[in-house]
Order: structure tokens, then C-alpha cells, then sequence
């Protein structure tokens, strides 16, 4: 799919391993409250749809992996 697209984007990867879960937790709340500022009336509900379900999940897990 990514070959396909012309897209450039940025990915940032952490050891959450090493870091309090706590930690962990707070930059993933974080995360999860940036994404839903990037979505708004002008995007489809579909689109803002799947950020509410992402932003849920990354609340939601509290330390462990996401799950599908």
C-alpha cells in the first residue's frame, strides 16, 4: 500500500520497556488527545470515526500491548 502512495510522513519509536508504565500511560493519553484535535467537520465521519476508536484504544490499554 505504501508503495503506492505518495506520502512522506514520520515515525518515532520508544523503548516503553524501559519506562514506568505510568509513563507510558501519559504519553499514549497524550497521543490520544492530539490525534482527535487533528480531525474535524471537514474530514468524513469515517475518518473521524477510526481516530475516536484509536484515541480509545491507546487510553484504554493501560501499560500493555494495543490490541486488535
Amino acid at each position: 500500500m505504501l508503495a503506492d502512495t505518495p506520502a512522506i510522513f514520520d515515525i518515532a519509536a520508544i523503548d516503553t520497556g524501559m519506562e514506568p508504565r505510568a509513563a507510558v500511560q501519559k504519553h499514549r493519553d497524550r497521543h490520544a488527545e492530539k490525534l482527535l484535535l487533528l480531525v474535524g467537520p471537514k474530514h468524513r465521519p469515517s475518518i473521524i470515526v477510526q481516530m475516536e476508536k484509536i484515541a480509545y484504544r491507546l487510553r484504554r490499554d493501560k501499560g500493555g500491548a494495543l490490541q486488535r
